[in-house]
């Protein structure tokens, strides 16, 4: 019987051993997720496009606001995260500690701040070159004629038409 016994306990203590390693390779992970809408500050007005991120994971998990200012991440891991709100003209936002829960979605509402850039003042100045033409272009075909030099060219009485012609010249 001792002989019986023995080989028994080994038969068990294997079959526990591998019940545990099967179930451990076939766990999945859990997770849940996770959504909320993001608005203005002081309009109250939906951002839309903001950037949600989940910091620290690979590949990163990220999702942007539709129209409404909504956002929706799927398949957060169960634990706690830290989120980074990101859009163009407004202050980068992170917050940390969110708890997710595999019981219950996480429902999150942000409101974004304007961004703010001090910068030092803009001086114009304008100088005018007196006595240069204002088009570059405009010298290179400029010849004067005088009263004296109309009346030297064919044409009518005085014709300026005549006078400008290459022709006449």
């Amino acid at each position: 019987m001792i002989k019986i016994s023995d080989t028994m306990n080994k038969f068990i203590s294997t079959t526990l051993v591998i019940a545990m390693f099967s179930t451990l390779a076939f766990s999945q992970k859990l997770t849940q997720t996770v959504r909320g809408t993001i608005i203005d500050t002081d309009s109250k007005l939906a951002l839309i496009g903001a950037t949600v991120v989940i910091v620290g994971t690979n590949p990163p998990i990220s999702a942007a606001t539709d129209a409404n200012g909504n956002f929706r991440i799927e398949k957060v891991p169960v634990g706690r995260i830290i989120l980074q709100l990101s859009y163009i003209g407004y202050e980068t936002k992170t917050i940390s500690d969110i708890v997710v829960n595999s019981g219950k979605e996480v429902v999150l509402d942000f409101a974004m701040q304007e961004s703010v850039i001090k910068i030092d003042e803009a001086v114009v100045k304008a100088y005018k070159k007196k006595g240069e033409a204002i088009n570059e272009m405009s010298q290179l075909s400029l010849h004067s004629i005088t009263l004296e030099e109309t009346k030297r060219f064919r044409g009518g009485l005085d014709d300026p038409a005549g006078a400008l012609h290459p022709e006449a010249l």
